[in-house]
């Protein structure tokens, strides 16, 4: 290797002369190569709080416009805030007050690879599990889809709640069944401090969740992770005058933190501690308990959920 280099040197001085000695004069130094373009830094967004709500709703009109809403490719689910891919599995701890006692509390979301369709819009079937004390208090399949313009839209739930392990009630709501409407549990690019929005509605349950955004730039640490650049949306409803939930969502994850203001008797807290990617067993199994749960609502919702389109499993091999 030592001689190679030397003879390139050699080469390049004959080079040098042969050039000064047609020009009459030193040759210019060359030019210094450009120096290489700093590195990307992420792009922080400044905190910022929106002022306290101020709003009067009109309840039973003010609700999104779902007809409106255009939905090629609904169970394709990628919005940033709210991102549902088959097989992930969300586990929160934390904790929330129940009969007046501060309990241990145990939440788990799972993304299942069935699908239903409601009101005309194919929706994915998310999977609940609520545990209180160690012991569950509900189960609970969601129905969500994708418009698209990116916002997600809740378009109807089964939840069965439990006391002593039997079920107590099952206080379902379905889009376009009984009055009920869809409602966006988040949208695609959530304004600080914008007018709220309905996550759905329905006269009978009765649901009348509403949320809107209370901060933005937020970090926000839990077990999963930090994360920067959140959002922080204000949940409320028209049964628990002065009760606000409070839900952060990261970019790229979902939601992370649950926490509470105001008068809300359930002083629910939740962190996220882990996200999981199920193996097939583990989605074979969150597949069996949705359509459980789907046969239960079935014969015990006969007058919402028995009017439903039967969930689809995926191909075979899909």
């Amino acid at each position: 290797m030592g001689g190679r280099r030397g003879a390139t040197v050699a080469l390049g001085l004959v080079l040098v002369g042969t050039i000064a000695g047609c020009g009459g004069g030193a040759s210019p130094p060359a030019a210094a190569p450009p120096p290489p373009p700093p590195a990307a830094q992420p792009t922080v967004t400044p905190h910022a709080t929106a002022p306290p709500l101020a709003e009067t709703i009109d309840w039973p009109n003010q609700l999104e416009n779902f007809e409106a809403a255009t939905f090629s490719n609904p169970t394709r689910i990628d919005n940033t805030w709210y991102p549902l891919k088959p097989g992930t599995q969300f586990v929160y701890e934390g904790f929330s007050d129940l009969q007046g006692e501060r309990v241990e509390h145990r939440f788990v979301q799972t993304v299942t690879d069935l699908t239903k369709p409601i009101n005309g819009v194919r929706s994915v079937v998310v999977w609940d599990q609520d545990f209180q004390g160690g012991e569950l208090a509900e189960a609970e399949i969601a129905f969500n889809a994708q418009s698209d313009a990116g916002d997600v839209w809740r378009l109807g739930e089964y939840p069965q709640v439990y006391e002593g392990g039997q079920i107590v009630e099952t206080p379902t709501w379905i889009a376009g069944i009984a009055g009920a409407r869809a409602g966006i549990t988040i949208k695609k690019e959530p304004q600080l401090g914008g007018p709220s929005y309905s996550q759905g509605w329905s006269p009978t349950v009765p649901w009348t969740d509403r949320a809107r955004v209370a901060q933005v730039g937020v970090t926000d640490c839990v077990p999963q992770g930090c994360y920067q650049n959140g959002i922080v949306t204000e949940e409320f409803n028209r049964e628990e005058s002065g009760a606000i939930q409070l839900k952060y969502y990261a970019p790229g994850v979902g939601n992370t933190r649950v926490d509470f203001t105001g008068t809300d008797a359930t002083r629910e807290q939740l962190e996220l501690i882990k996200v999981v990617q199920l193996d097939p067993a583990g989605l074979a199994e969150a597949r069996a308990q949705a359509l459980e749960l789907e046969k239960s609502g079935y014969e015990r919702s006969r007058a919402v959920y028995a009017l439903t389109t039967p969930i689809e499993q995926p191909p075979a091999g899909g």
